[in-house]
């Protein structure tokens, strides 16, 4: 089972690209902080 599921994130701040076709994928009992 997966709580929280990304795919292909890209982030820009102006023409900065900080993210670019990040996946995440959180199950239960994992920590991300």
């Amino acid at each position: 089972m997966t709580i929280i599921k990304l795919e292909q994130v890209t982030k820009k701040f102006g023409e900065f690209t900080a993210l670019d076709g990040i996946n995440l994928e959180v199950k239960p009992s994992e920590i991300y902080g």
